[in-house]
């Protein structure tokens, strides 16, 4: 294998990661505004403990995908 077949393969797993990265941040995102919908719908009804329970779960994995990538810090320019 030559470097440039090397560089060529890095560049593509890196293409792949970052695409597996929007996409799991786009379901993540999807599943947090449908939760947020079902807890404002829900918000004076008297629920089951169970149901509360899986939602507590449901966001718990919602924020464990998204903690699993970085949030995007912008850097000011020094001037």
């Amino acid at each position: 294998m030559k470097l440039t077949e090397l560089v060529t393969i890095n560049q593509s797993i890196k293409g792949q990661l970052n695409k597996a990265e929007q996409e799991i941040i786009a379901k993540v995102t999807t599943l947090q505004e449908k939760i947020d919908e079902l807890v404002a719908n829900a918000a004076d009804a008297d629920l089951p403990q169970e149901v509360v329970d899986s939602l507590t779960e449901v966001q718990t994995a919602s924020q464990a995908l998204d903690d699993l990538n970085a949030d995007v810090v912008e850097e000011l320019p020094v001037v």
